[in-house]
């Protein structure tokens, strides 16, 4: 089982190019030379959208009392760059 977030976006990537995740390939699993390609797709998606801000406030409850405040969506940025720049430093 997938322990990082990196390892399971190789996996994935593998398995939608049709690869077995776990075939040998030059002296290792075949899901370990998505690993670049996977961490470029997480970094691609540290910046969240105006969308995801505000779904993010709304969800993690900082939206609260003052309801849709641009401080409220930095908040949820921060929380989301938090989350995918440890998801890399695991990966």
């Amino acid at each position: 089982m997938p322990d990082t977030i990196v390892e399971k976006v190789a996996r994935a990537l593998c398995r939608a190019e049709g690869g077995a995740p776990t075939m040998p390939m030059n002296g290792k699993s075949l899901w370990q030379h998505y690993v670049p390609v996977a961490r470029a797709a997480i970094i691609a998606m540290r910046e969240p959208s105006e969308a995801m801000k505000t779904a993010g406030a709304e969800e993690g409850g900082f939206a609260g009392y003052y309801g849709d405040d641009p401080e409220n969506r930095t908040a949820a940025q921060m929380v989301w760059h938090a989350m995918v720049d440890m998801a890399l430093q695991e990966g």
